[in-house]
């Protein structure tokens, strides 16, 4: 199942817009006493680059030395366990506007860590948020407080870690997983498998963060992602959109080994897993959750027990037009009886599409979504954290009816009805 954490990133300042900013507002000599905000924004953005670059450099005394000594006790499990891991590229960026005006203490600036992983493609970016305050001491600007922003934190700042690579993979985990290699040889088949039956070219390498159980797992599953139900895996995925780009990132998967072992559907979890990661690249959030779900079900050829649900006629109140409007299957359902079916439903619908219409259409559907311009997309997201506004689901609405019909002819009631024959038909 993907997920896409609720934290949206707005357009980041960089230093060149800020520069311009602090000439027209006036700054260096003959400036008022008190910065403004562009001035401050681009004082603590110097100070942000210094500190990235020592953890680049391994330097955690560099990185920590800004700071009070409450934030530094908040960040020094970070600075020490990004030596522990293959980070690096490490940057920091702040949100636009989180600097109203140049008077200190600031406080409730949201930024990010940024960084990369070794031997991942170069556009999978992943991102720490922090929340800040700042004021100086003296004639220094020093962080007083940070906090954990929306969002959990990477598993090298939890705890001890081991990094694993294999051909396609690298893994991260605790240090007395023993079986590891053997997870990952799995993962290697999955990849091998779905290569073959996937239209689209893969990452060279994936990310895979293995949880030893389910408080773990649930720890690090971010925010608007899956814990209700079986937790055995999740595809997750973050995007930072503008009014020109939407750019993919974060990509990777979270598997709750305690689950994966009880469950033994490791394979078919892996190959729906990275359907999702392979798929992210023509995935968007207004891409409804029937139809990302459809997708990874039929690549990892998940059969559903439709007989049962048949016969109760479940599947009758489940309807195409309200699907489309949600992301995640069953997320109003902490049961997770909801998503079970949903999830049924879904997988019939791909096996009817694909069969009826062949996979070249069914892919062009898929890609469909990908084709909204950027700023029509922008312009829906909410400006705040949620996901889930009106105007997001609007839009997923209006393209799944709209490429329903051009690419199928179908409309949302006529696919229920044709879905439901077809799902009673392959019980």
């Amino acid at each position: 199942m993907p997920t896409f954490p609720r934290c949206l990133r707005r357009p980041l300042l960089s230093l060149l817009m800020l520069a311009a900013l602090c000439g027209a507002a006036g700054c260096g000599a003959g400036s008022s006493a008190e910065p403004t905000a562009a001035e401050l924004t681009v004082e603590l953005q110097e100070l942000l680059d210094r500190r990235a670059e020592a953890l680049d450099r391994g330097d955690t005394g560099a990185y920590l030395a800004p700071l009070a000594p409450a934030a530094r006790e908040v960040e020094a499990p970070l600075a020490e366990g990004a030596a522990a891991v293959p980070a690096g590229e490490f940057s920091f960026r702040i949100s636009e506007g989180a600097i109203p005006s140049g008077l200190l203490p600031a406080t409730g600036i949201p930024v990010s860590l940024n960084y990369r992983y070794e031997g991942l493609p170069a556009d999978n970016v992943f991102s720490v948020p922090l929340v800040y305050r700042v004021d100086r001491t003296g004639s220094e600007l020093v962080v007083t407080d940070s906090q954990p922003g929306a969002g959990p934190v990477p598993m090298w700042a939890t705890g001890p870690v081991q990094a694993t690579f294999s051909e396609h993979f690298l893994a991260l985990s605790r240090p007395d997983l023993d079986d590891v290699q053997d997870i990952l040889s799995t993962a290697e088949q999955a990849r091998r498998e779905l290569e073959q039956a996937l239209p689209f070219e893969l990452d060279s390498r994936f990310l895979v963060v293995l949880a030893a159980d389910e408080p773990e797992y649930v720890r690090f599953v971010p925010p608007g992602g899956m814990v209700a139900g079986p937790r055995v895996a999740q595809a997750n995925i973050s995007f930072r959109a503008t009014p020109e780009q939407f750019h993919v990132e974060g990509r990777h998967i979270l598997v709750n080994l305690e689950t994966l072992a009880r469950e033994r559907t490791g394979l078919q979890t892996f190959i729906h897993e990275l359907a999702h990661l392979a798929l992210a690249e023509v995935t968007r959030p207004i891409t409804p959750g029937w139809v990302a779900e459809s997708a990874a079900m039929w690549l990892a050829g998940q059969k559903t027990n439709w007989t049962e649900r048949v016969a109760t006629g479940n599947f009758e109140d489940l309807s195409f037009a309200e699907l489309s409007r949600t992301r995640q299957l069953g997320e109003d359902d902490p049961s997770g009886q909801a998503a079970a079916l949903q999830y049924s439903y879904a997988a019939g619908a791909a096996g009817y599409l694909i069969e009826t219409f062949g996979a070249d259409d069914y892919w062009a559907f898929y890609r469909s979504y990908a084709d909204v311009p950027p700023q029509v997309l922008y312009q829906s997201l909410p400006a705040g954290g949620d996901t889930g506004g009106d105007a997001l689901g609007d839009l997923a609405a209006r393209v799944t009816g709209e490429q329903l019909r051009e690419i199928f002819g179908l409309t949302e009631a006529e696919l229920d009805v044709e879905v439901r024959n077809w799902i009673r038909q392959n019980r």
